[in-house]
């Protein structure tokens, strides 16, 4: 089942200043999309979301600029966030702004999701897709990792101690430029999208929370739940692909996140045709493809993300649904791109 996910036009800050360096015309190149340049500092329009994808990558292709996703990043600040950028903004330590940004993540974008992993002396900012149907995703993500890690910098201000950036991808040009307009090293065909900072700096009262302010952004943006509400599906699918490869990955948990019932989401998802065991397969392959088409992973250390015991199992089931093993597949998808 396809998805369509929304994200904010607001999420391409920056856009016009960066064409119009880069020598283009960012009129033209929204007008391509039937987009407009007002709609970039618009606080509430949303757009799918492989229409973002798709502008990126005309971009780096017409203006030879094979980072643009990246370098937009660069330009981004807590504003493009809208009334989530000011709550964050309002947060005094990192941690609870990391846990308000999961909570109102689908009022900016619904393709992704974001957690940390914690360490005595590291932490780990994982980006999670739910946007998997389209392979040439690159230029998005990268979008959205150097955003974080300007975020993050601006946050933390002298408490910022970056080690690395991690792609899951192929880097699209030389990784030496990467790392010269960020500063760090940075790591492709990785098992996530990640921001890994040294120390543990979560806790410590970094800002001056106003209270009043925070309030009322978060009643805000609760009186805009209802907009990006999630159909049983899109959540249980998304829910997937968080817990990908765990032992979490299954009916029991998930409806336990979902605060109901086995019983009950089985029978919330067979009022739309579908079993938990279908969106599982269809979450896995979907996954299964697009790290077969942008990226160099091994085939067995995928079999692993996806959850399944053993590659043979993993290719048995590739082979069933696309008809192809999945070499072959990844084989086939770069012959079409090059």
């Amino acid at each position: 089942m396809q998805h369509s996910y929304l994200i904010r036009t607001s999420s391409l800050f920056g856009f016009e200043q960066l064409v119009l360096s880069l020598g283009g015309d960012p009129t033209a190149l929204l007008a391509r999309y039937h987009l407009e340049l007002s709609a970039l500092t618009s606080e509430r329009q949303t757009v799918e979301v492989n229409l973002v994808a798709n502008l990126l990558n005309t971009c780096a292709e017409t203006l030879n600029c094979p980072l643009f996703g990246l370098r937009l990043g660069a330009m981004q600040n807590f504003n493009m966030l809208g009334a989530l950028g000011v709550l964050i903004e309002n947060c005094d330590t990192a941690r609870k702004a990391i846990q308000l940004l999961q909570s109102y993540m689908a009022y900016h974008n619904q393709s992704e999701y974001w957690d940390y992993l914690e360490y005595p002396n590291l932490v780990v900012i994982q980006r999670f897709d739910n946007f998997t149907q389209q392979n040439n995703t690159q230029q998005i993500r990268e979008l959205a990792m150097s955003a974080c890690f300007h975020l993050c910098r601006a946050f933390f201000g002298r408490h910022f101690a970056p080690l690395r950036l991690e792609f899951s991808h192929n880097n699209t040009t030389d990784i030496k430029r990467y790392s010269a307009l960020l500063g760090i090293d940075v790591m492709f065909n990785t098992e996530r999208d990640a921001l890994v900072l040294s120390g543990n700096a979560l806790d410590l009262p970094i800002h001056q929370e106003d209270r009043t302010i925070k309030a009322r952004q978060l009643e805000y943006l609760d009186t805009l739940r209802g907009d990006y509400h999630q159909p049983i599906d899109e959540r249980v699918s998304s829910l997937l692909q968080q817990s990908m490869g765990s032992q979490l990955a299954n009916i029991d948990n998930i409806a336990q996140i979902l605060n109901v019932s086995r019983r009950t989401l089985q029978r919330q998802l067979a009022l739309q045709g579908l079993t938990f065991r279908q969106l599982l397969h269809d979450v896995r392959i979907n996954k299964a493809k697009w790290y077969l088409a942008s990226s160099q992973i091994d085939i067995t250390l995928l079999s692993s993300l996806l959850g399944y015991t053993d590659v043979s199992n993993f290719s048995r089931a590739f082979r069933t649904s696309e008809g192809c093993s999945p070499m072959q597949w990844r084989k086939r998808s770069w012959e079409k791109s090059n």
